[in-house]
């Protein structure tokens, strides 16, 4: 029977694995509190929503998915937008359709991640409430505190018009340019008014944005949208069982040292060889985890692989942590206090790793440094006290604040009808 206070929640997951799993934990929570939940994403994930217990929409096709992944430009740091936005181009079409067809009037509540721009579209043409979720800082642009971008940086030392000034012209000469196009040709489409600074103003929900991350790792700006509430990074792994092999490999060795690119990164075989020969020179185990096997070289025997593991559980049974530096995989290194050797390509990648810099917790690389800085680098992290020491301080406050998802589901549960 469903009560008054019971909603239906859509919940739209646009992305990678990063994107997807903390939108799902959000909707394993807000099932439990008694809502009726519905996880919109592509079905590459469909078994992981279905065996959470959700209910599942697929949007798109895991071909599509391989095809969006396959794409080099998509890990180009200034060619990643346009790829994604080339993605989200006919998709954007489909995610309104699909909530035009599932909304049950005043009970409906949207739960969009940032590239959910079907969903922003469906709230204002049908006036339903939503929740704009961001799981990094930088995808909610300041000029107070600019992110960090591959080629472009700005001293906090600038004045602040200044700052204003260049990101403007970011946002309308650069970010519109590839994307105003067509999101207004849709507008129009369905009677609605054209839009500017569609990144930095019109994704975020009027109703409601959550940061899914600690205001110690993303401070709010004075020029964040005022109903933008930072709880925490979610910090959800999903029920899995380690598989035997690596559960021998991780008891029989000292804690080997971690390495993956992403989970669709398919262009890292230079990065899997640094690692390999890292692990070599240092004397240390290591445990690479990729999808993509084509990327692997013959493995030794100090070295193994395994196509997927949640993070949480083998991270604090290892010695360090290399990566992309996506916000999902540096929140459980964080969480698993060990060091963080980030390796940007694209994305909100390069101002993660500068934040884990500033906390002191690891240090960050070029992709296209080569062995010698890849190793001398984690020999640094491995051998630092104070960055060792950092970690557990880091690790011991994430432990200590209450839980993100319980926080952000209750702001999600306190919309009410617009």
């Amino acid at each position: 029977m469903t009560t008054s206070k019971q909603k239906q929640i859509l919940i739209i997951a646009i992305g990678s694995a990063g994107d997807v799993h903390p939108l799902a934990a959000l909707g394993v929570a807000l099932q439990r509190r008694g809502h009726d939940v519905v996880l919109l994403t592509n079905p590459q994930f469909g078994p992981l929503i279905e065996k959470l217990g959700l209910s599942f929409v697929p949007l798109g096709t895991i071909e599509q998915y391989a095809e969006a992944t396959a794409n080099p430009d998509l890990w180009h740091p200034r060619k990643g937008f346009t790829a994604i936005w080339q993605m989200l181009r006919e998709g954007n079409r489909i995610v309104y359709d699909r909530i035009v067809e599932l909304a049950e009037s005043k009970r409906t509540v949207l739960v969009g991640s940032t590239l959910a721009i079907g969903a922003r579209l469906a709230q204002e043409k049908l006036g339903i409430s939503m929740a704009t979720v961001h799981l990094s800082p930088s995808c909610i642009l300041s000029s107070c505190r600019p992110p960090v971008l591959k080629g472009l940086w700005l001293p906090a030392s600038l004045p602040l018009f200044v700052k204003q000034r260049v990101w403007w012209l970011i946002e309308r000469c650069m970010i519109d340019r590839v994307c105003a196009d067509d999101l207004n040709r849709l507008r129009a489409e369905l009677e609605l008014p054209p839009v500017t600074r569609i990144m930095g103003r019109w994704i975020h929900s009027p109703d409601l944005v959550l940061g899914l991350f600690p205001d110690w790792f993303g401070l709010p700006q004075s020029d964040w949208p005022a109903n933008c509430h930072v709880t925490g990074f979610p910090l959800f792994d999903e029920t899995f069982e380690i598989p035997s092999k690596l559960e021998t490999f991780l008891d029989n060795g000292s804690p080997p040292i971690v390495f993956t690119p992403g989970s669709a990164m398919r262009f890292a075989k230079p990065f899997f060889n640094n690692a390999i020969e890292a692990c070599r020179r240092l004397n240390r185990r290591g445990l690479l985890l990729t999808n993509y096997t084509e990327q692997l070289p013959v493995l030794p025997a100090f070295v193994h692989h395994e196509n997927y593991v949640p993070l949480g559980k083998v991270l604090p049974r290892s010695a360090a942590f290399a990566y992309h530096g996506g916000i999902g995989s540096c929140a459980q290194a964080l969480a698993a206090g060990i060091p963080h050797l980030v390796v940007p390509y694209a994305h909100d990648q390069f101002d993660n790793a500068s934040r884990i810099h500033a906390l002191g917790v690891g240090v960050y690389i070029s992709h296209s440094d080569d062995v010698d800085r890849f190793t001398e680098s984690l020999r640094q992290l491995i051998e630092t006290p104070a960055i060792i020491a950092n970690c557990r301080k880091v690790r011991d406050q994430i432990m200590d604040r209450s839980n993100a998802i319980d926080k952000a589901c209750s702001l999600i549960e306190a919309l009410g009808p617009r």
